[in-house]
């Protein structure tokens, strides 16, 4: 390939594995694997990334022949093992399916190797049941995977971020719990005004979901659940730069297409281009720790209005990405507009929310 390194053998020296899981029927099994022969075509075909940039195509993971179409939780057990092999291995692993319920493997794959992590999918709907309905079952559920995770008594998830979900879509009370329980639930609108407010959300994560229902109709024809409202297809590129440049992102999943025989080439091209700005952000990934003793860092002191409490935030002159220190050792990502929120007495989401889960903890 003239592009994106692609090996089907030698897996080890390889350093992003991508792997696809069809839905459960033989026809999504066909169409998959036909899909996903089309993407590294066109993968293949697009400008050179970077020469470290080398990615094994591990195949598909395919449910047995007498499970097809009733229970999913032995594809989900199998890939989980699969990521968690991969992340112990130092490998970034991209997860590609129709089903946006292998979401729930991703976040224990990596779980299983790191630890409680940081969650963020991007989807017109939360997929969460309502408060009171919030119950662990025994059967992992498309409309309620992120409630499965957020019960989970290993307590995988650190905190857990929604970029883009449309209320009028999400079930009742879901934007609630999330802020009650101190995740960070973010509209469609906050993006519209502005796309580069994803990227220090996403610094700090570790796996993302990216629902392609969320892509707008226009954008992209071939969504499971396509909405007239939603991201457009070059915001959905720059998001996926983004995650690549976040250091601690190591898995990625990209959901919720309908494979079939007359899939439009333009959305094909859009994973494909997806996939490469991902690539992209990855291959200029940069290690940052603020420090007041680092000539790279500017420090700015900032008291907080009504109280006594006073904020160090510092902004990095080789990338101008920002940071909030919130002890002496640890900093959440921010953006400027955080900081500016601040300096005007507003106090930003992302610190509300910290604060939070820090009391529950």
């Amino acid at each position: 390939s003239r592009g994106v390194h692609v090996k089907h053998r030698y897996f080890l020296e390889a350093n992003i594995w991508i792997v696809s899981v069809p839905y459960s029927s033989i026809a999504s099994v066909f169409h998959t694997r036909k899909f996903l022969k089309r993407i590294i075509e066109e993968l293949c075909e697009l400008a050179p990334v970077s020469r470290e940039v080398v990615i094994y195509d591990a195949g598909m993971i395919v449910a047995p022949e007498k499970i097809k179409g009733k229970d999913l939780t032995p594809v989900i057990s199998v890939l989980i093992e699969f990521i968690e092999y991969a992340v112990k291995n130092g490998k970034n692993v991209i997860v590609i399916s129709p089903s946006l319920i292998y979401g729930y493997a991703q976040v224990k794959g990596v779980a299983n190797v790191k630890g409680s992590v940081v969650y963020a999918l991007i989807s017109p709907v939360i997929p969460l049941e309502p408060p009171g309905r919030l119950e662990l079952i025994d059967r992992v559920l498309p409309s309620n995977f992120v409630g499965q995770l957020i019960l989970d008594p290993a307590g995988v998830i650190k905190n857990y971020i929604h970029i883009g979900h449309q209320r009028y879509l999400s079930g009742y009370g879901s934007e609630e719990y999330m802020l009650e329980a101190g995740y960070e639930p973010y509209r469609l609108a906050i993006f519209h005004r502005d796309i580069h407010r994803v990227e220090p959300l996403l610094r700090d994560t570790e796996i993302l979901s990216i629902d392609l229902s969320s892509v707008k109709f226009s954008d992209f024809r071939s969504a499971v659940e396509p909405q007239p409202n939603g991201f457009y297809s070059e915001d959905m590129c720059q998001i996926a730069y983004y995650a690549g440049l976040s250091c601690d992102l190591c898995c990625l999943g990209i959901y919720g297409f309908r494979p079939s025989q007359s899939f439009p080439s333009t959305d094909i091209q859009l994973i494909s281009q997806v996939i490469w700005h991902y690539l992209d952000g990855l291959s200029k990934r940069i290690i940052e720790k603020p420090s007041s003793n680092d000539s790279n860092f500017v420090k700015y002191i900032v008291p907080e209005r009504f109280t006594s409490e006073v904020h160090v935030f510092y902004r990095s002159k080789l990338t101008d990405r920002w940071f909030l220190q919130v002890n002496e050792s640890d900093f959440i990502a921010v953006s400027r507009k955080d900081y500016m929120d601040l300096f005007n007495g507003e106090v930003p989401l992302r610190l509300l929310q910290f604060r939070k889960r820090q009391k529950e903890n």
